[in-house]
């Protein structure tokens, strides 16, 4: 039985963002290419009525850049009313769970609680009910070791997005 697997984070808002990126990959990409679609549709309006175009290069660019994704609004919200929110999170992890230590409280999961892992290009996003997510930034692990060992024993007790 291998030791415990070590990490820390500030979390952030950054942190938050990219978690639920890696989490709402999917609906995000849709949102983008229904923003491109209305900003190669904005031109043609024109022929009905001059005034849906500034709406829909508008409302375009909004979708294309992930401004109207309500998971994201969310997230900044969030963040910006509760700015105590952002503090240091020790990650303890072993082939029983998960720890996650921060000023004022411990909270211990069982890997079995997890539905599902997802791994993002910079964070793992673990999923343990319909929209409840645990995000762990990559960097968490430092050392390129420390994360590899992070991601055999999270993929062994977690089944794979």
């Amino acid at each position: 039985m291998p030791g415990p697997v070590t990490g820390a984070f500030e979390q952030s808002l950054e942190v938050g963002l990219r978690g639920v990126r890696a989490f709402r990959a999917k609906q995000l990409q849709r949102d983008r290419l229904i923003g491109i679609a209305c900003l190669i549709l904005a031109p043609f309006t024109v022929l009905y009525s001059i005034w849906f175009v500034p709406f829909l290069l508008a409302f375009g660019l909004l979708l294309w850049l992930g401004f109207l994704d309500p998971q994201l609004m969310q997230v900044r919200m969030l963040y910006r009313r509760n700015p105590d929110l952002r503090h240091r999170v020790d990650v303890i992890a072993d082939d029983t769970g998960i720890t996650f230590r921060s000023p004022g409280s411990t909270t211990r999961l069982e890997w079995t609680r997890y539905r599902r892992l997802i791994e993002g290009p910079d964070v793992f996003v673990l999923v343990f009910g319909k929209d409840l997510i645990h995000i762990i930034p990559m960097e968490a692990f430092g050392a390129g070791e420390e994360r590899d060992a992070f991601r055999r024993l999270a993929r062994k007790a977690v089944p794979q997005a």
